[in-house]
């Protein structure tokens, strides 16, 4: 849709910025350029308030059939690439700018922005428009304020005021701010799924304060951006209420994850099939390899037609007993500058079990579900050192990093060597260490597990 020529001003004005912003940039001094910025940005606010004046102007006069848009809101969105709320704040900011001169006055003096100056105006409409305000709105005591605060916190003071003055319609927009959430799960060719949430503010708080702490960098190997760092703390987030069993039950059984896969795929043998993860289709074998490191394994015969001839019992992988000693010793992930607790991590073997490595301490190590993604489908390989630790060598080629020594179990613990006895924490083995990553690695050199 195209629309009138602009106003004579108006395109004089355009011409005059084009000319300032195509100019030659000087060298400038500090204060200079910080002198520039803050006149700029008043001259942006300015012209935020001339438009929101012609967007209320337009308001008045809008009408849906004329523009083909239920509103004025809806047709600056689409038509001045905006947002819906910067739209809206507009209108009202304009509706209201005769009413507010003392603010009108402070925002072409630079003492506010039209941030403030949008807030001002949105709470006198929320005050003056109720019928069931208690307060009245009183526009020279709020404006000294957001003469003094930042955007951020004379938002919190508005709606302070917002609440003191009508608190029932401070609640009625809180429900109807809740009845809008909505989460979506939509799962794609190859298993990955895609997740779009809309939450009320409380509900966002919730996630936001469970997801941040599980968020952050986990020490100096980690490469993940910040969006990946939410992602996987999502997915950790709910993996460890599966992992507790405080999932609600289905059937008289706890939730978790199934896979089906073979003893070759498990053997890592050339030519086997992939695993079969419930919700997520099939997962690489490197996968398979890292979830049945620490699970629950039922053996399942078959004959040449596929039908189930036996099922055996269900038993653990890593046993109570070996797992409490783990826990005891290592702490916690071993990685070097993580700090996930035991009960967020998995018992990891240095030689897996499918390829006839030992579940026993010498074998395993604890590491959380990032790290130990990073020594299956990262590229990462762990091997021991003669000096009974674990190196963690990188995929990039001559980088490597020592796993955290578990150290005593007991703090301060004396040496027992003089009595025969084997100290606290220290790695017993029956067999030789092993020492080449090509005969008891695990190498990753197929795709990372979906998100299930």
């Amino acid at each position: 849709m195209t629309f009138g020529p602009a106003s004579d001003d108006l395109v004089a004005l355009n011409d005059l910025v084009a000319g300032y912003c195509a100019r030659a940039v000087a060298p400038a001094d500090d204060e200079t350029l910080a002198a520039d910025l803050l006149l700029k940005r008043s001259l942006i606010n300015r012209l935020e308030l001339d438009f929101a004046r012609d967007a209320a102007r337009f308001e008045a006069t809008y009408t849906e059939d004329a523009y083909f848009n239920p509103s004025t809101v809806s047709w600056l969105r689409e038509n001045a690439n905006m947002t819906s709320h910067a739209a809206a704040t507009a209108v009202c900011a304009g509706e209201r700018a005769e009413r507010l001169q003392l603010s009108a006055a402070a925002l072409v003096d630079g003492r506010i922005g039209f941030a403030h100056f949008g807030w001002l105006a949105t709470t006198a409409r929320a005050i003056q428009a109720s019928g069931s305000a208690t307060a009245v709105f009183d526009e020279r005591r709020l404006l000294a304020q957001a003469e003094t605060l930042t955007v951020q916190r004379f938002r919190t003071v508005c709606d302070h005021l917002r609440h003191a003055a009508d608190r029932a319609a401070f609640l009625e927009e809180q429900v109807a701010g809740r009845e809008q959430r909505s989460l979506t799960l939509t799962a794609f060719e190859g298993g990955c799924v895609a997740v779009h949430a809309l939450l009320d503010p409380e509900g966002g708080a919730v996630v936001r304060t469970a997801l941040d702490p599980l968020a952050r960098p986990l020490g100096r190997d980690d490469l993940r951006d910040r969006e990946q760092r939410y992602a996987d703390a999502l997915v950790e987030l709910c993996a460890h209420r599966l992992d507790q069993g405080q999932v609600p039950q289905a059937a008289s059984q706890r939730a978790h994850l199934q896979v089906t896969t073979t003893l070759e795929t498990l053997r890592h043998l050339r030519g086997a099939p992939a695993g079969e993860l419930e919700f997520a289709g099939l997962v690489a074998g490197h996968s398979v390899q890292r979830l049945a490191c620490d699970a629950t394994i039922t053996r399942v015969l078959v004959d040449a037609r596929s039908q189930v001839i036996d099922v055996g019992r269900s038993e653990r992988v890593v046993p109570g007993a070996t797992r409490r000693a783990l826990n005891a010793r290592d702490r916690g992930c071993r990685w070097p500058g993580c700090e996930r607790p035991p009960s967020w991590t998995s018992a990891h073997h240095v030689v897996h079990w499918g390829q006839l490595g030992a579940t026993d301490t010498a074998n395993l190590v604890l590491l959380c579900r990032h790290h130990h993604w990073c020594v299956h489908e990262g590229g990462w390989t762990l091997v021991h050192t003669e000096a009974d630790g674990i190196l963690a060598l990188s995929p990039v080629v001559g980088v490597m990093t020592p796993l955290r020594d578990p150290g005593p179990v007991l703090p301060g613990a004396l040496p027992a060597k003089a009595a025969g006895v084997v100290p606290p924490g220290t790695t017993q083995r029956s067999a030789a260490a092993p020492t080449t990553p090509r005969d008891h690695a695990h190498r990753a050199r197929e795709p990372a597990l979906p998100p299930a």
